[in-house]
């Protein structure tokens, strides 16, 4: 369905719909993160099951990304959302009332399948109402209130565990869910561009498996078995994408990695999220430790990449949009990351907090320059029928690099520390070890991604 077809408020609708369904994501996931240790308290839980309350949100919103973009193309992205939505409401109303871990962690995984609805969603149906030359700006706003969600989630979920239990948390994505279905309801279309085709169960059930397999290795990656499931996950993969490639109407159109934009902005974008996601992980625990700052003045500190991000996100999509060579902004946020890698593997015991600030500012300003713009190239370099899958080859990448960049760091800390059990002077040495180790590999991931990020055409 074209673009030029839309009225301004029905586009504003839209915009307006799919940023508070945004929102919801980073907000899920980042919220829970101050509140484990409360949540530790009132199931008597390990450090394991608590590892789980993040890792079973973020497993499912990757498991079920592109069997979700299918459907939604298929059967309208509006109606998708809306199901989304009501899969979100209702598993955060049963998470505030979970009696015991084993029912928190499921309602997690089913809400991670609602979210992820919502994430593939969002880029296509504003990649579908805006036109090429909007289109940039439209994705620079939507992504930008993405990151606020990412900014105001760890101070949000200690205040509100501190003040009136972890509980709480869940209820309060409840308005924001209903704020993002009037606004969908007040689009009166729907956006259907697969109308009619098949849905592919067989190569849905197949990704999914070999997904779940593969992310749940990644997640485990210092254990024996997780270890052993990464080439399983990846063995069945290749498998799949064979079958896929066979099939008349596949979950997945592998007809659009024939593009070559399309595919060389994609691997740009997985390896860039898989050097630039752990920096929060390492960051949080330097400051509370070697840095010897609170939990809070960490928090604070820590607001500055988000918020770099927030700030210039949306004009830089515009700009974008105005740029004959789409390269450009991309690349150089890539280049931006490389540095701000290189910074943090000079880390050390005596670094200033004005050096690690200026970490956080760099890596901010890399990620604004980098997502809006690489993304509206990857939704441009595809026909209108193959929106919602693009979206979901987007949203995938994304997860699947923030995931591969906590399995490397987790790797990394394991071989160097043995667990994180204890970080005080005694194993600050170890700690920085696997600091530089993993910015090292970020670095020549960074180097990778900039090399697909310009070669791109």
């Amino acid at each position: 369905m074209k673009a030029t077809g839309r009225t301004g408020s029905e586009s504003s609708a839209v915009l307006l719909a799919v940023c508070a369904g945004s929102v919801l994501t980073p907000l899920m996931g980042t919220m829970m993160s101050l509140a484990l240790p409360h949540i530790a308290a009132d199931f008597d839980a390990g450090a394991r099951s608590l590892a789980m309350v993040n890792t079973a949100f973020l497993i499912a919103s990757v498991v079920f990304m592109v069997p979700a973009a299918r459907l939604a193309s298929i059967y309208g992205m509006k109606r998708a959302s809306l199901a989304g939505l009501a899969a979100v409401i209702a598993t955060a109303v049963l998470s505030a009332y979970s009696p015991s871990m084993e029912f928190l962690l499921a309602m997690r995984f089913l809400m991670g399948a609602g979210s992820s609805v919502l994430a593939v969603t969002g880029i296509a149906m504003l990649s579908t109402v805006y036109p090429l030359n909007r289109r940039g700006w439209a994705i620079g706003v939507y992504t930008a209130v993405m990151y606020t969600g990412f900014a105001l989630g760890p101070a949000l979920g200690g205040a509100v565990s501190d003040l009136a239990g972890w509980r709480v948390l869940f209820l309060l994505t409840v308005p924001v869910s209903v704020i993002s279905v009037f606004f969908f309801l007040r689009f009166r279309g729907e956006i259907n561009p697969m109308k009619g085709e098949d849905s592919d169960l067989r190569g849905a059930v197949l990704w999914m498996t070999s997904i779940l397999v593969l992310m749940c290795g990644v997640a485990n990656a210092t254990d024996l078995l997780g270890a052993a499931l990464i080439p399983i996950g990846s063995v069945m993969l290749t498998v799949t994408v064979f079958i896929l490639r066979r099939t008349e109407h596949p979950v997945l159109e592998i007809d659009m990695f024939r593009t070559v934009m399309f595919r060389r902005s994609s691997l740009a974008a997985l390896l860039y999220y898989a050097s630039v996601s752990s920096v929060t992980f390492f960051m949080a625990l330097y400051l509370q430790s070697i840095g010897g700052l609170t939990a809070t003045e960490a928090g604070i500190l820590m607001m500055l990449q988000p918020m770099v991000q927030v700030l210039l996100t949306t004009s830089v999509g515009s700009v974008s949009d105005r740029m004959r060579d789409r390269r450009i902004l991309p690349t150089a946020g890539v280049a931006l990351t490389a540095v701000g890698s290189a910074m943090m593997m000079s880390i050390g015991t005596g670094s200033s907090l004005p050096y690690t600030a200026s970490v956080l500012l760099i890596f901010g300003l890399g990620m604004a320059l980098f997502s809006a713009p690489n993304t509206s190239t990857i939704m441009s370099s595809v026909p209108d029928r193959y929106q919602g899958e693009a979206s979901g080859t987007v949203c995938l990448v994304r997860q699947a690099g923030m995931m591969a960049s906590m399995g490397i760091a987790t790797v990394f800390v394991s071989a160097f520390m043995g667990s994180m059990d204890t970080l005080d002077p005694s194993n600050y040495g170890e700690f920085l070890g696997a600091l530089h180790a993993t910015f090292a590999v970020c670095l020549a991931m960074c180097i990778a991604a900039a090399t697909f990020s310009w070669f791109r055409e």
